[in-house]
């Protein structure tokens, strides 16, 4: 089992209502640390500051008197005269109507006062929280940032080695965990050759089952899958705007096994009522993210990992994209095994503005017609 990271183990001394002030405290330290953290947090920020806490940057009038809003995090100039950012946490209770008018307060707070603000979440914000933060007058002034993005921006600076960052990125990684691209071949080919059914000489390699693997590694391979196209469901979340569809992606996995025609197949499905095993060869496996779209009526955008497990090319894997319940080709592009969080995502915006496009060309009425083709504008400024 995992030791819990450092940052961890010292949060457990508290109570579990201290999460985002708690997490704001360790990021305020690092910002002491290493000044250009401030980018990965705000990065529409042009000038130096110095982390601050625990003032009251604004208040909010009520009707029992006036409420004070304490910011998580916030950044001042050098001389302590002027406020330049303001940083709001939230990863245990985003649904909970009261943060909807704190993040509204934040908002025009910061458009008032010519401010970045960022709103950092552990998962994907609310359609109605996104909707205030993804006004396209706004510049990157005013953003949400997911913890995930936030690790990705930490690794990619210069001082990605350093102990305090290492040990932020790890503290990150144990509250959201990352995208993983160490997906094991055989525990893979397990999962589906065990998800399709197939018979124990199944003809893809001796020795697949074995206890570890099938007790251990295949659940986690499940487990890394889901995760990963729900990170990659994110990641399209976090770039288009909230308007685009209803709600935030359902996450689904589905098999298609492969059946090989035989003489007596029909017979022996009517008796057994299902199709024997024998009968079974390979198949498809699919990881999906669908994001129902604005438009009247059940139509969806669905975007995911597909794998094949076949006798003639082994495992293979891609990326795809569709539009449903459209009869369209599915859009694919080929994917390694190991393929990293980038080289994904890069996947994700082909297929996903092929598919839209590819949409656009057949029959459909015109509410369905206008969401797609303001879909397709805002993928491709990706």
């Amino acid at each position: 089992m995992r030791t819990k990271t450092f940052f961890t183990r010292i949060q457990k001394m508290f109570g579990a209502s201290y999460g985002g002030r708690y997490l704001g405290l360790v990021l305020r330290e690092l910002l002491r640390e290493d000044p250009q953290v401030a980018q990965a947090l705000w990065p529409g920020l042009r000038v130096a500051g110095v982390p601050q806490r625990e003032v009251n940057y604004l208040s909010r009038s009520t009707r029992s008197g006036t409420s004070r809003r304490f910011a998580d995090l916030a950044l001042q100039s050098r001389d302590g005269g002027k406020l330049l950012a303001l940083l709001e946490i939230k990863y245990d209770d985003e649904k909970a109507p009261k943060n909807h008018d704190q993040l509204g307060d934040y908002v025009r707070f910061a458009e008032r006062e010519g401010i970045c603000f960022t709103y950092l979440t552990k998962l994907t914000p609310p359609a109605a929280d996104q909707r205030q933060l993804q006004n396209p007058r706004r510049d990157s002034t005013i953003m949400t940032l997911s913890f995930n993005t936030l690790n990705r921006a930490l690794d990619s600076m210069s001082s990605k080695g350093t102990p305090m960052v290492r040990l932020v990125r790890d503290y990150l990684e144990e509250l959201a965990p990352t995208f993983d691209a160490n997906t094991d071949k055989r525990a893979l080919m397990l999962l589906m050759i065990r998800s399709f059914g197939l018979s124990h000489n199944h003809g893809y390699g001796a020795h697949l089952n074995s206890r570890p693997r099938i007790v251990v590694e295949v659940p986690e391979t499940l487990q890394r899958l889901l995760r990963n196209v729900s990170l990659g469901a994110d990641w399209l979340r976090e770039q288009l705007p909230a308007t685009h569809f209803k709600r935030g992606a359902t996450i689904e996995w589905f098999v298609d096994p492969e059946i090989k025609p035989g003489r007596k197949l029909d017979e022996e499905i009517r008796e057994w009522r299902w199709v024997p095993r024998n009968y079974r060869r390979g198949g498809d496996m699919y990881f999906s993210a669908l994001f129902k779209l604005s438009a009247r009526g059940n139509h969806y955008l669905e975007i995911g990992l597909h794998y094949r497990l076949s006798h003639e090319k082994g495992l293979t894997s891609a990326v795809y994209a569709s539009v449903s319940p459209r009869e369209a080709e599915l859009k694919e592009r080929p994917m390694p095994l190991g393929a990293t969080f980038d080289m994904v995502t890069e996947r994700i915006r082909t297929v996903a503005a092929e598919a839209v496009r590819d949409a656009l060309k057949q029959e459909c009425a015109a509410d369905l017609a206008r969401a797609l083709q303001h879909l397709t504008g805002a993928i491709a400024r990706i």
